[in-house]
């Protein structure tokens, strides 16, 4: 099993390294393997080599894993619904050096955090999410959808610890209003709030969903 670190920004390679944790699953819960090294290459690819190999391994169950990112410019986009991504590895004996490698592939999707040094000439609204009792909410996905051409464009981050975000908002010109929708996937909850472009990327935005 191999991931493929992206960038939602700049459809890359992370433009910072990330931190790469694994859990295995022990029971209901998880054990981190801090001891279990992650490989990752210049292009965003991640790997734990060895991972699947095991002696003997004619004849054992399979083992259920957990990768979770972490990162200062990003949050994974696992983070709306889950802690991590859980994938399942079949075992090897590590003598059989005829075993086909794994070839499962998964994207893991970066989107920018609060900290994501975007170019000075995009256009950026920064505010915080909260319910309609005041509480901030993390992982509330943030997002600005616009038409151009036939194309519909996304901007996507999340929510940080303390219901921050910042979002690029590439696709909305000078004079235009863009609308800034949130979602937290976990409970359904939404809000929005129309944004004057610039004028109001001066301050700091609330978005209350309900």
């Amino acid at each position: 099993m191999w991931f493929r670190l992206l960038d939602d920004f700049t459809s890359r390679a992370p433009i910072e390294q990330v931190t790469v944790r694994l859990d295995q699953q022990d029971g209901a819960g998880w054990t981190p393997l801090d001891d279990v090294r992650a490989t990752i290459t210049t292009t965003g690819t991640v790997a734990f080599p060895g991972l699947d190999r095991r002696r003997p391994g004619a004849g054992l169950p399979p083992r259920r894993f957990r990768i979770r990112i972490e990162s200062e410019y990003y949050r994974p986009l696992y983070r709306q619904l889950a802690a991590g991504v859980e994938f399942q590895t079949m075992p090897v004996d590590v003598d059989d050096l005829a075993a086909p490698p794994p070839v499962l592939r998964q994207d893991l999707v970066l989107v920018p955090s609060v900290t994501y040094p975007y170019p000075a000439h995009v256009y950026t609204v920064r505010g915080e999410v909260r319910t309609q009792a005041g509480a901030l909410v993390e992982d509330v996905v943030v997002s600005n959808r616009v038409q151009v051409g036939a194309a519909i464009r996304t901007e996507l981050t999340l929510t940080d610890d303390r219901g921050a975000f910042a979002l690029a908002l590439r696709f909305v010109g000078a004079g235009k209003t863009a609308q800034v929708t949130a979602i937290d996937r976990r409970t359904q909850r939404t809000g929005t709030a129309n944004i004057a472009v610039p004028g109001d990327l001066r301050r700091s935005q609330l978005v209350t969903i309900i």
